[in-house]
């Protein structure tokens, strides 16, 4: 499993999954924020996690 941030290490994931297989999936988060006399949710910055498993690995 490997996770990136930057444009430069999701390029090499998409590259490696492309190569290895397995499963890439994006996610995002927010934290709540004041908003003068409100709230609002204030997004993180986007996070792709890939997943391969090797044949024959146990689980």
């Amino acid at each position: 499993m490997a996770n990136a941030v930057t444009l430069e290490s999701q390029a090499l994931i998409v590259s490696l999954c492309s190569r290895f297989g397995g499963t890439l999936q994006l996610y995002a988060a927010s934290d709540l924020a004041e908003l003068g006399p409100a709230h609002a949710w204030l997004p993180r910055r986007l996070l792709i996690q890939w997943s391969v498993t090797k044949n024959g690995a146990a689980a």
